[in-house]
Parts: C-alpha cells; structure tokens; sequence
C-alpha cells in the first residue's frame, strides 16, 4: 500500500469483500485524513430491500436453528455482521485451518 499512499489519496474504498475486516488494522496505519470507504454495510442493506422477507397474515418466522457459524479471524466482527444482516445472535466458532504437521 505504501505506493497507494504516497500519492496523498483522500479516501480509500475497501472493494473487497475481506477487506473490512481489516478496518481496524488499516485505519491505526494510514492517515487520519484519508477517509477510509467501507461499501459492505450499504450493499447488505440494499440486498435487504431487494429480498425482503413477505409480510403475510400470520407470521412464520425463519429458522436458523441447524445454522452454524465458523471463522479463521474476527469472531466478533463477523458476530456484529451476523446480527446486523439476520438479526439472530448466533455463537460463532473460531476455528484453525494450519494443519498440525
């Protein structure tokens, strides 16, 4: 990134869908001044408007109870998304992929 930022950007867009997970990382690195974009919050929101859940007469609700959730990294962040994105607070599992060799 040190090219990107010797160019004095203003605002950096995280066009990826892994990159906000270093969010946290990116913004201790680079400059207060550079506005960092983080498009994953606007998409999931759209998506939702796009694929809303039908609002019928009596309510059944979505099961997530056979739903588990694994990460490498991040646990709490993905946590947040999870609960933002299907409103349930699920355990998720942090896992290890190296192998033990």
């Amino acid at each position: 990134m040190r090219p990107l930022l010797n160019k004095n950007i203003e605002e950096l867009i995280l066009g990826c869908s892994h990159y906000p997970l270093i969010y946290d990382f990116l913004r201790k690195k680079i400059n207060s001044n550079i506005k960092i974009i983080d498009p994953s919050e606007a998409l999931i929101k759209k998506f939702n408007e796009s694929f809303p859940i039908p609002k019928i007469d009596r309510y059944e609700s979505l099961s997530f109870d056979n739903v588990k959730f694994f990460v490498t990294s991040e646990k709490y962040e993905f946590f947040k998304k999870v609960k933002f994105w299907l409103g349930i607070n699920k355990e998720i599992r942090l896992v290890n992929l190296r192998s033990n060799v």
